[in-house]
């Protein structure tokens, strides 16, 4: 944005505020967007730097998996089927997962939607594996675009309290679960099972 001319009195302070305001926001657009508002920007500083986030953002930054998350997927292949219904373009999230160090092949199925409603996409899930809603549970970092749809369908739910989805709070009507650290997910397996 800064390159197609975009003119702030003090970048340094700039990048400052966009971090802070990232850190509340459901998704990099809803922080451009505030970003932009607050500077009075003209809109297309809008597109410019969508296109830089979405499609642009170079994937030489390192991508860490979330703590214990390469441990409790290899835990969990062993009796379970494991798939992926991600938001994004699928070329760029099967590169994240790889820089990630995350092994394709544990997912039964990996569906990238650029659709923020995982909803349908759930219900052909279970229709392929033919299974039903009560034996699906569902781990998400954002309750309306992961988790609600999984639960309006009778999937058990998990909010993961990371990422995006670290400040947001639902109720047990929006989610059955609520955990920080992936190790609690045994835990709750365990308690479903009983």
């Amino acid at each position: 944005m800064r390159e197609a001319g975009l003119v702030l009195p003090d970048w340094e302070k700039a990048e400052k505020m966009i971090r802070q305001l990232d850190e509340t926001k459901e998704s990099a657009k809803e922080t451009l967007i505030e970003f932009l508002e607050i500077h009075g920007a003209e809109k297309k500083f809008l597109e410019i730097g969508l296109k830089e986030v979405y499609e642009n953002l170079s994937l030489d930054m390192p991508i860490l998996p979330v703590e214990g998350a390469l441990e409790l997927l290899e835990d969990l292949k062993v009796e379970h089927d494991l798939a992926i219904v991600t938001h994004g373009k699928e070329e760029r999230q099967l590169a994240k997962m790889k820089k990630a160090g995350i092994d394709h092949t544990l997912f039964c199925k990996i569906v990238a939607t650029e659709h923020p409603n995982k909803k349908s996409h759930y219900q052909t899930l279970m229709q392929e594996r033919e299974i039903s809603s009560r034996e699906v549970l569902v781990l998400g970092d954002r309750i309306a675009g992961d988790l609600l749809p999984a639960k309006e369908l009778g999937c058990k739910t998990i909010h993961v309290k990371r990422g995006r989805g670290r400040h947001q709070s639902g109720s047990r009507q929006n989610v059955d679960y609520a955990i920080t650290q992936l190790g609690d997910v045994k835990e709750i397996l365990r308690e479903i099972r009983n």
